[in-house]
């Protein structure tokens, strides 16, 4: 039945990947797995996978491409659990945002013929308000729209990189190529910092504190910008995603620092002009930035990478013809 896909970790990623490659049913086996026990017994009543596997062994030792789809701190562990089984040849996909030094990390652990590639999915924009409860419900079409942010390193071969822009394909999804030190500055900035200052805020003025005035009087504010920490990467080990991107992490802080000192310039020194135009230009700035990703055209030149290294790959990859794009 064509290719053989693993998925590990069954919450909404993991099931929704599975809903998005059901349309291939006949084509490619598509098999899951959840660490936790309840979780896979909650899954297969669903149906989305062809079999839920509760053997590790029974899960990869055929599978051709396995997708790691659990919490950032779950994924080294997964990794050197599964190695044993993985069978010459395959390819392991990795969606967390451990970006920086996971190749080194794949390359001591998984077998010489085997490859690894961190491709993280930038969601389809009609999800971008879910919280909470709904954060757990799969949809078919969570890729629609988005892309699979495909990170290359200096050792990562070509024909990874192909499996990786397929798979993003059969997604549904754009895919997008950059290197993995430019993916760590950046979602550094835009995925790991909110959910630190998310942080900050709350350990700042209600964390430890019983039923004081902040308890009291915080609103609307501070519900939306502590809200990102309902969502961490991690499920125990937090902070783990901001040590393993340490280089990138701290540049971001170290900006962050940098604009907080100098509102702290303009406040100590009156200056209600600049505060004026930085607060509006924080309003304006937000309202482009939602208006443009929930119309952006991910394969437009203005909305991807440069696709020229998608057409010049020569690999066969597992899905067959699958996702393959023809040249210009």
């Amino acid at each position: 039945m064509g290719a053989k896909i693993a998925v590990i970790g069954l919450h909404q990623l993991g099931q929704s990947i599975g809903l998005a490659l059901k349309q291939y049913n006949e084509k490619l086996t598509v098999v899951g797995f959840d660490p936790e026990t309840a979780q896979n017994e909650k899954v297969v009543k669903k149906e989305i996978f062809h079999k839920i596997e509760a053997d590790g062994e029974a899960l990869v030792k055929d599978t051709d491409v396995i997708v790691l789809a659990v919490p950032a701190d779950e994924v080294h562990a997964m990794i050197d659990s599964i190695a044993k089984w993985i069978k010459p040849g395959a390819c392991v996909i990795d969606t967390s945002f451990l970006v920086q030094h996971m190749e080194e990390h794949a390359a001591s652990k998984l077998p010489a013929e085997s490859h690894f590639i961190t491709a993280i999915p930038v969601l389809n924009p009609a999800y971008l308000d879910e919280s909470g409860d709904v954060l757990e419900e799969p949809h078919a079409d969570l890729f629609k729209n988005g892309a699979l942010i495909i990170c290359s390193g200096l050792s990562t071969q070509e024909g990874v990189i192909k499996t990786a822009a397929d798979f993003a394909q059969l997604l549904g999804a754009q895919a997008y190529f950059t290197d993995v030190d430019e993916a760590a500055a950046i979602f550094a900035k835009v995925e790991l910092l909110p959910k630190l200052a998310a942080a900050v805020f709350l350990n700042q003025s209600v964390v430890g504190k019983i039923h004081t005035d902040s308890h009291r009087l915080a609103d609307k504010a501070f519900l939306h910008s502590t809200k990102t920490i309902e969502n961490l990467h991690e499920i125990q080990e937090f902070g783990k995603s901001l040590l393993q991107n340490r280089e990138s992490t701290l540049q971001s802080i170290d900006k962050m620092v940098e604009n907080l000192l100098q509102v702290r310039e303009w406040v100590e020194s009156n200056d209600a002009a600049a505060l004026q135009k930085f607060f509006a230009a924080a309003q304006v700035g937000r309202k482009d930035w939602l208006d443009y990703k929930r119309s952006l055209d991910w394969s437009a030149p203005s909305g991807s990478a440069k696709t020229e290294k998608h057409e010049v790959v020569e690999h066969t990859s597992w899905f067959g013809n699958f996702g393959k794009k023809k040249s210009n």
